[in-house]
């Protein structure tokens, strides 16, 4: 089914294990969906005038944002001792 252009409001839970990660990643989808209204609550977010596949998207940047700090410890171990 394609994906229509109306916007929508969503309304969704994301798992408590991408908790810490949700402020960096709300961050990261308004700066490329600006017209998004996003609203989060104790673990739900909730969408306001998102096109069609903004749940997706933002499901997307949560999981980037959540392997992005998880290694980012061996990241900077690696650059140092390529470094040295």
């Amino acid at each position: 089914m394609a994906e229509s252009n109306q916007n929508i409001h969503n309304t969704f839970e994301v798992s408590s294990a991408f908790g810490p990660y949700i402020d960096a990643a709300v961050i990261a989808f308004e700066r490329s969906y600006p017209q998004v209204k996003i609203t989060v609550d104790d673990g739900s977010i909730r969408f306001a005038d998102a096109p069609a596949g903004s749940r997706q998207q933002f499901l997307h940047f949560l999981y980037r944002e959540k392997i992005y700090q998880e290694t980012l410890d061996l990241r900077r171990i690696l650059y140092q001792r390529l470094g040295q």
